[in-house]
């Protein structure tokens, strides 16, 4: 499909609609750098609008180092599998939420709360209302003025492999994508405006960037307007009009679970530690952050563990520490007051951690909780309201499910009718090189080197990088939200060949450079990619391939200045196969590899890749895969049990010589069996061996 076509499809398809409850539920993904996140019509990412904050998994990944361990000649190869097998998939789950409270306030005469709980016309010392986390809206408190707008700098590129287009990569471009603008700077926006119900309306626009030195965060502009609006709607009776609110607050309540991964799911995963920086003189940031503890529910020290680090229950060869990411949300803008908009450096006033199970829920908890919500975010309660400092980081046991989530308060406000406030803060996830906590984790399981030390390090070099990525936000926003801007990712197509494979790609405005990004092996592309390919050239030719064996790769622009475009847009988690041509006989038949040794992976770091025992080569084994090769160019493959029972029937028809069974499963989708199978080899092409049948046998190992 031609670009001006995509766009006119777009313009179809993204019509402006009748807002309605149903529209108005919409969630619009924000995913072009290397976070990827969710946003409800409210402004957060909670149920529904989750954020995972993707950093190794999706692009991250392209830039892993090799690093390979002592009396071993190659890159150990397990970066982000276990020794098992499983895929690692290292997210950050994340909530956010908003409270707003302020006192002395009357309620509208009609108001959206039940009688019973809250009264129309009623007088109230403290009122808060809040949405996200522990309590999602549910779009009658809280009420969307508009359908979020999300729109795109760039035109989702086409990846065509041996002729089918692959709608999308690890990177949904074009999920609920409502315009495309090429002159827009950052990569993508996100506009939000929505009600809440003491008479403000907040508006939100959210940036994100494929410039690699501004990939790690989201960036904020958001504005709280005294406008009335408890509903959404300028009824006399609902709408709040010329009230002034009078020692107001607001809270940006937010939780990550710098743990979340497949390895910790269920296995003392809640026991992040909660940092604040930017209450001490001379702090340049203000910066909530978040890490992975040690929980009590673990034996031993599991920090920046869970679970595979050097005494893990996953038993990795490396040792790797799997959790050394720092989640925070950095504060770069907080007006004085509506009528002095210079920033306030002393804001947040309070900044606090709660467990997440005792999370105040301010309004669906009734009365008796206003209260305490409002001092909760003011530090008018008893409790310390500085930010929570851990003296020594790497000692600290954490309790069980704790899953601590921060709270940032801002005020008091005095806000007059029709006055705006105006904050801008930045969510960002950053950490320690993998490949240095593959080394670190090596030394402490192999070397005797001190695990404490190797933690203080992660915390130390984690905690750094995540105040750069904080920074870079800050530098975005002061320059006006504009970042010199990469070119776009170019158009793709590749195709598979006799062992080979043939890649070209199209121009791409403002490029002086391309560069084709490979990897051999894996499932889904979970491996270290290698630079194959840098120059001018429109069309490059992979040789020596293996055949049988899958590929995986992307190809990037690069401008006059080094700008590159994102590494994730056009890379796909489909393979590409190299293969021989189909031959005219059926005498040379074979099954590879024969015995097929399901459980023949057991890692030697000593071996090359493919002899250590791995059916195929790559990090990841392949299991259950088994290859056909030296096939005629189509041919029906029967096989069969050792009892004669016909188990599967594969349809060859690619014209190649080669037909994988990947998985491995019988047509009634169970796994083979252990035991010795036969096969025959049905010709149909070429004319010279129609109807003639080739035979075999080959030996499963389970």
């Amino acid at each position: 499909m031609s670009k001006p076509a995509f766009i006119l499809l777009l313009s179809t398809l993204f019509l402006p609609l009748q807002l309605n409850s149903q529209s108005l539920q919409d969630i619009r993904p924000m995913n072009s750098g290397r976070i990827i996140t969710s946003f409800s019509p409210w402004g957060t990412f909670d149920g529904n609008g989750r954020g995972w904050h993707l950093t190794w998994n999706v692009d991250e990944q392209s830039l892993w180092e090799a690093w390979t361990p002592p009396g071993a000649t190659q890159d150990i190869g397990y970066h982000g599998v276990s020794k098992l097998g499983s895929v690692r998939h290292p997210t950050h789950g994340s909530m956010i939420s908003y409270w707003f409270g302020v006192k002395d306030w009357k309620a509208p005469r009609r108001w959206v709360y039940p009688g019973n709980v809250f009264k129309a016309n009623a007088n109230y010392d403290y009122f808060v209302v809040a949405n996200g986390c522990k309590y999602p809206p549910v779009g009658r408190y809280n009420v969307p003025l508009m359908k979020p707008l999300r729109t795109l700098n760039y035109y989702p590129p086409i990846v065509s492999i041996d002729g089918t287009a692959i709608k999308d990569g690890e990177w949904k471009s074009t999920d609920k994508v409502d315009k495309v603008d090429a002159t827009q700077n950052p990569a993508e926006y996100l506009e939000l405006n929505w009600t809440e119900s003491i008479g403000i309306t907040v508006q939100q626009k959210w940036y994100q960037y494929v410039n690699q030195d501004y990939t790690d965060f989201v960036l904020c502009d958001m504005k709280i307007i005294n406008n009335g609006l408890t509903n959404g709607d300028k009824k006399s009776s609902y709408w709040k009009k010329n009230q002034v609110l009078n020692d107001f607050w607001f809270g940006i309540g937010i939780e990550f679970d710098p743990a979340m991964d497949d390895y910790a799911a269920g296995n003392g995963r809640d026991d992040q530690i909660v940092e604040y920086y930017g209450d001490q003189p001379g702090d340049s940031l203000r910066v909530m952050y978040f890490y992975d503890g040690d929980s009590q529910e673990i034996t031993g020290n599991d920090q920046f563990d869970p679970r595979g680090g050097p005494n893990g229950d996953h038993d990795l060869p490396t040792g790797e520490f799997c959790s050394p990411f720092f989640c925070g949300i950095g504060i770069l803008h907080v007006d004085n007051s509506t009528t002095d908009l210079t920033d306030n450096p002393e804001q947040p006033i309070t900044t606090r951690w709660q467990k997440f199970d005792d999370w105040l829920d301010p309004v669906q908890s009734g009365k008796n909780a206003i209260k305490g919500a409002y001092n909760f975010m003011t530090g008018m309660d008893i409790n310390p309201s500085g930010g929570y400092h851990q003296p020594n980081p790497t000692s600290s046991l954490v309790e069980t499910g704790a899953r601590r989530a921060g709270m940032s308060g801002f005020g008091p406000y005095t806000i007059g009718w029709e006055d705006t406030l105006h904050i801008i803060f930045a969510v960002g996830v950053s950490s320690i090189h993998e490949a240095r906590a593959i080394e670190l984790g090596w030394k402490v399981k192999n070397e005797g080197y001190d695990a404490d030390a190797a933690r203080q390090e992660i915390y130390e070099k984690g905690k750094e990088n995540l105040f750069k990525v904080i920074s870079s936000a800050k530098e975005a926003y002061e320059n006006n939200f504009n970042v010199p801007k990469p070119p776009q990712s170019p158009d793709v197509y590749i195709t598979s060949g006799p062992q080979k494979n043939f890649i070209k790609w199209d121009a791409v405005e403002n490029a002086v450079n391309y560069r084709i990004y490979g990897v051999e092996g894996g499932i889904y592309n979970h491996q270290v990619y290698s630079l194959l390919y840098e120059g001018s050239d429109l069309e490059y030719t992979h040789e020596n391939v293996a055949r049988g064996v899958s590929y995986y790769y992307y190809v990037t622009a690069v401008d006059a200045d080094g700008l590159e475009s994102s590494r994730a847009f056009n890379r796909v988690g489909n393979p590409v196969i190299p293969f021989r041509r189909g031959i005219a006989t059926l005498d040379s038949i074979l099954v590879v590899p024969n015995p097929f040794n399901v459980n023949g992976g057991q890692y030697d770091a000593s071996q090359p890749a493919g002899t250590s025992g791995f059916n195929f080569s790559g990090g990841y084994r392949e299991q259950n895969q088994i290859l056909f090769v030296n096939l005629p160019e189509i041919c029906t493959i029967r096989i069969y049990n050792s009892s004669g029972d016909l188990i599967k029937t594969i349809e060859h028809t690619s014209g190649s010589a080669d037909e994988m069974w990947n998985p491995s499963i019988t047509d009634n989708h169970q796994y083979t069996a252990s035991g010795i199978y036969f096969y025959t080899v049905e010709a149909k092409a070429p004319l010279s061996v129609r109807g003639k049948i080739g035979k075999g046998k080959f030996i499963i190992i389970r």
